[in-house]
């Protein structure tokens, strides 16, 4: 069976070894099936395109697939902000799903959920909408981090609402720093792709250093049977300098 992956980046900061690490592993088990690795570009958040701005999100969105190309990753690139007018149409016209307003901030997925809708970090519009566009470039297996467990009855309630049938979906654990100091992510700072790419380091070291940290076996590949319960970023990060805040 061919598999088709998705990895979905807000476009609100570079991408990380801990995105990379995900990147992987949907990539080499898309490839490894015959199927296609997607990157669809999230970039239709308001709020992210008002405080940043148009340029640098695109400066963003550029970055990501300077460090792809210099990793050797092939992706179908996609951007969310060019599909949404057929999406919206999509929702409105053929699926008759009209959000009332309150439904942007989780009453759905609240109910679900069986928490506060504040407590509930995924919106009814926003999660429809990811479940059309999954659905328009048949993404048939989701691999995605545990923080994002808590979307998965909503998405699946608007698969089932559509009619779409729900893509298989899988769950990585996040990458941790050594030492108990969290997780790896864009606020905790440093660890870029692109740090790494600027002190020097290529990019089968930077691959062959994530993979002796985040796989049971290096050899056997990056494969989402193959990952460690709790990966953890080794001190080779801190050997170029790559800077932590």
């Amino acid at each position: 069976m061919k598999f088709n992956t998705r990895f979905n980046p807000t476009c609100n900061g570079p991408l990380h070894v801990g995105h990379l690490y995900t990147i992987l592993v949907n990539w080499m088990e898309a490839k490894r099936s015959g199927g296609k690795f997607y990157l669809r570009f999230d970039d239709t958040q308001i709020g992210w395109n008002h405080q940043l701005g148009k340029a640098q999100v695109e400066q963003y969105k550029q970055l990501i697939k300077d460090d792809l190309a210099w990793l050797g990753i092939n992706a179908e690139y996609i951007s969310q902000a060019e599909i949404i007018p057929q999406v919206e149409d999509l929702l409105y016209n053929i699926f008759h799903y009209h959000p009332e307003p309150e439904h942007y901030f989780g009453e759905i997925g609240s109910e679900l959920a069986g928490c506060p809708h504040h407590f509930y970090p995924y919106t009814d519009r926003l999660t429809s909408e990811k479940a059309i566009m999954d659905a328009m470039i048949n993404i048939n297996w989701l691999i995605r981090g545990m923080d994002l467990i808590t979307e998965d009855c909503l998405y699946l309630h608007f698969c089932y609402k559509f009619g779409i049938k729900p893509p298989v979906t899988s769950y990585v654990p996040r990458l941790l720093f050594e030492g108990g100091g969290g997780v790896v992510s864009k606020t905790t700072g440093g660890n870029k792709i692109y740090q790494f790419r600027e002190a020097g380091m290529s990019p089968d070291d930077l691959i062959f250093h994530l993979a002796d940290d985040c796989l049971v076996d290096i050899n056997t590949g990056w494969k989402f049977t193959n990952i460690k319960r709790e990966p953890t970023l080794s001190d080779w990060a801190e050997v170029i300098n790559v800077p932590r805040r």
